[in-house]
């Protein structure tokens, strides 16, 4: 009922999986096509159910990097792939994680990874998918997601993303039948010198569907930077759609940049469809609420970060992962907390 492993071990050549980008026309998934050797693979028979203990990961290891004190070195890069497919009321939940370790995890260190993930769902199929991102300070990171969603499925995305001196995520999501949930949430965290970019784009062509997008980000440093681009399109036929778009971004000290484009285009009259962006520093209101309670303003900031991102945080699918993206958020708000602490 469940076939998971390498294409190749499967006795399949790389060239079962389609290289085109079949959902949303992208350079980096073309690149990826072109590049990758194998691919990880995991296929679910219909009705056939993993339950959440039996979750699925994958763990992506950077090991090699050009020095960062060598410009002239050659940049080691990698296109690994995960094709998910899902047959009729068949659940699963999958992790992916990106981490570097060795040269890779040195200060700086140059490498790149241009990652594709496809997922497959066939009606009334459950996937649970979530992404935490930790790469080496010197990493350029792309990760193109692909997922087609036939009728009455439900695919549940949450993300984390702090590492990496460019993250890159393209998320693309097609909704193929009547009934369709769709949900996505990420968090990423911008610091000294870090880009931080979610692309995402999401079609709604059925009646009843529905789709919920929360994306939030904090920039701790005046040289980060974060990007949000979403697009949700309601299709006229896609009546009685309920669509929510949500971005969130704090911008915790002066010329911290982040860029925020939300875009919600309805063509059908008979929804409901809401969307909002919001920029900002911590609210005056939320300190003064611990500074009544004898809470130091330094304390109640810190509180509020680190509380900022913790509802995508939580949901991440297992309680493992869930701490070490709780400990990379602490490492990477103790910088910020550090630097203000001095200044």
């Amino acid at each position: 009922d469940v076939l998971a492993g390498a294409l190749a071990a499967l006795g399949a050549p790389a060239a079962a999986i389609r290289a085109d980008d079949g959902v949303r026309a992208d350079l980096f998934p073309l690149a990826n096509g072109a590049c990758f050797r194998d691919a990880a693979v995991l296929a679910l028979a219909a009705g056939a159910k993993l339950s959440a203990a039996a979750t699925v990961r994958v763990l992506y290891v950077s090991t090699r990097a050009a020095p960062a004190d060598d410009a002239e070195a050659p940049v080691f890069t990698s296109s690994p792939r995960l094709l998910v497919v899902a047959g009729e009321g068949a659940e699963a939940t999958v992790e992916e994680e990106f981490v570097a370790v060795g040269a890779a995890a040195a200060e700086g260190a140059a490498y790149a990874v241009n990652c594709v993930s496809e997922v497959v769902l066939a009606p009334r199929a459950r996937l649970s998918h979530g992404v935490l991102q930790r790469q080496g300070t010197g990493c350029v990171h792309m990760h193109s997601t692909r997922v087609t969603q036939e009728e009455a499925s439900e695919y549940a995305a949450s993300e984390v993303c702090a590492g990496a001196a460019v993250g890159r995520h393209s998320l693309a999501v097609k909704q193929l039948g009547k009934g369709t949930r769709t949900e996505m949430r990420t968090f990423s965290l911008a610091g000294r010198k870090q880009t931080q970019d979610l692309h995402s784009q999401l079609v709604l062509d059925h009646p009843e569907g529905e789709a919920e997008q929360l994306h939030k980000c904090i920039v701790y440093d005046a040289s980060g930077r974060g990007v949000f681009d979403g697009n949700v399109r309601v299709e006229k036929a896609a009546q009685q759609t309920d669509a929510k778009q949500l971005s969130r971004s704090l911008l915790l000290v002066p010329k911290a940049t982040t860029n925020v484009k939300p875009n919600l285009q309805i063509v059908a009259d008979d929804v409901k469809c809401t969307h909002g962006a919001t920029i900002s520093d911590l609210e005056d209101e939320e300190v003064f609420y611990f500074l009544s309670r004898g809470i130091s303003q330094e304390e109640a900031r810190k509180s509020l970060v680190y509380s900022f991102g913790a509802e995508v945080v939580d949901r991440l699918p297992t309680e493992a992962t869930r701490a070490r993206a709780r400990a990379v958020v602490a490492d990477k708000l103790g910088e910020w907390a550090s630097a203000a602490a001095s200044s």
